[in-house]
């Protein structure tokens, strides 16, 4: 079987209180991924669709890439760690993974 399915989410249990909140703009990250575990969001279409503040947003992202759980771009690039989460092929978590520890984070 070429499928790879991680779901790691122990390091977004409740080490921070302001975690909580994050771990919902975690999941919907993770539904909106691309093979390479990629998205293209800026923070103010992520403030739009949780009806919050862009600083909210960026509390929230700065929590995530905090524990390891994401890079982020301030171009709205936002890679999400496939040691916590991927869903795809073998070849791809691969390249997933190459692009995760290539990828120079903005926070």
């Amino acid at each position: 079987m070429n499928d790879v399915n991680v779901k790691n989410l122990t390091v977004l249990a409740e080490r921070r209180r302001n975690l909580r909140p994050a771990v919902v703009l975690f999941n919907f990250l993770a539904e909106k991924t691309d093979a390479l575990n990629c998205i293209h969001l800026s923070k103010g279409a992520l403030a739009e669709r949780f009806h919050v503040s862009a600083r909210t947003v960026a509390n929230w992202l700065y929590a995530l890439a905090d524990v390891g759980a994401i890079k982020y771009k301030y171009s709205g690039i936002i890679r999400l760690n496939p040691i916590i989460y991927y869903v795809g092929t073998r070849k791809n978590y691969k390249k997933a993974l190459s692009e995760y520890e290539t990828f120079r984070s903005d926070i």
